[in-house]
């Protein structure tokens, strides 16, 4: 969910890269909800001619299925390669069409550089269990979680919600189609995966 670093996607005969700029990770008792923001930045005069798009990457982790999948008692690869625990939707859109979730992204960005306050408190009945963010901005990486239930942070919550709330909405729209297959680049390749997996067992 998290681990996919760059996007490759041709739109309009124009092959375009999308970076990693900011996501959120929701994670609920049955399941895991990803919300993340991939941005292409023009590197040569192709790219700049082929205008400015971002993608939305949307995923779910069903933590059910995950457990029923484990319980089988296939081997990490069995697990690696099914794909039945986690869906995932990408969404490609003409910037101007983003313009309220690039400024919502921007405000959190600012906010993040001043630094959010985080308090501990107990809170009981939250849906959400633990609440992950990160953002790449020119030289800034800024990532954090946190358990919900024992910390709060008002400011951050509050942003981020309206944050996810705009998503979901953009994420109801069609989008542009690309010419092609879309290539997916992670931080541990295939292979990478299965051998830790088999080291941890």
């Amino acid at each position: 969910m998290k681990d996919v670093k760059y996007l490759s996607a041709s739109l309009s005969n124009s092959t375009i890269m999308f970076y990693e700029w900011i996501w959120f990770l929701w994670d609920y008792k049955s399941y895991v909800d990803f919300f993340g923001i991939y941005k292409n930045e023009p590197s040569s005069k192709h790219e700049e001619n082929s205008g400015s798009y971002i993608c939305l990457r949307k995923s779910r982790w069903d933590k059910k299925t995950d457990a029923q999948l484990l319980n089988r008692g296939n081997d990490g690869i069995d697990y690696i390669l099914s794909d039945l625990q986690l869906q995932s939707k990408n969404i490609f859109l003409d910037s101007r069409e983003t313009s309220k979730i690039i400024e919502l992204t921007q405000d959190i960005i600012n906010n993040a550089k001043n630094g959010f306050t985080m308090k501990k408190i107990e809170r009981k009945d939250m849906s959400c269990e633990y609440l992950e963010f990160q953002v790449l901005d020119d030289y800034m990486d800024i990532h954090f979680g946190y358990i919900t239930c024992k910390n709060e942070c008002k400011e951050f919550e509050s942003m981020s919600t309206v944050w996810c709330q705009e998503f979901e909405a953009l994420s109801l729209k069609t989008g542009l189609i690309p010419d092609n297959n879309l290539q997916v680049s992670y931080k541990l390749s295939l292979w990478d995966q299965i051998g830790r997996i088999g080291q941890e067992s």
